[in-house]
């Protein structure tokens, strides 16, 4: 059985690939649509859509993606082209880069954040940056 499920086609979800609790991929991981992870990532992760982390998913490494709403734990720093959600349950260790972001009460995030564009050479940067770190 594969640790990576697409859903049916639905017109006003598209296609959600996901990785269930339990499964662990280690290397590079490149994703063109949504995707749901609530296992573990120990490597760079690239979705090209919106990537949900659920609170038992788990990434080491970098992580590139369209949006991003995340509950479970990221060690690493995350790029993101549009906006970025921390839920309360989120723990984050490593430096941001998002148009928006969202951190709700009760997350945790230690690093730096830049806001207003990415920091890979590809897509232009901001000059503005804040650093945040918010622990309860």
């Amino acid at each position: 059985m594969s640790i990576i499920q697409p859903n049916k086609k639905n017109d006003s979800i598209g296609n959600i690939n996901f990785i269930g609790q339990g499964a662990t991929f280690t290397g590079d991981f490149t994703c063109d649509k949504d995707l749901r992870l609530d296992g573990i990532i120990e490597g760079n992760l690239t979705v090209n859509a919106k990537l949900v982390i659920g609170t038992n998913g788990r990434v080491k490494g970098t992580i590139f993606a369209l949006q991003a709403d995340i509950s479970g734990s990221v060690t690493g720093n995350i790029e993101i082209k549009d906006s970025l959600t921390l839920r309360s349950s989120a723990a984050v260790q490593g430096d941001i880069s998002t148009q928006k972001i969202i951190i709700e009460s009760g997350s945790t995030f230690n690093g730096k954040c830049q806001m207003g564009g990415l920091k890979s050479d590809s897509i232009k940067s901001s000059s503005e940056a804040i650093s945040v770190s918010q622990n309860k």
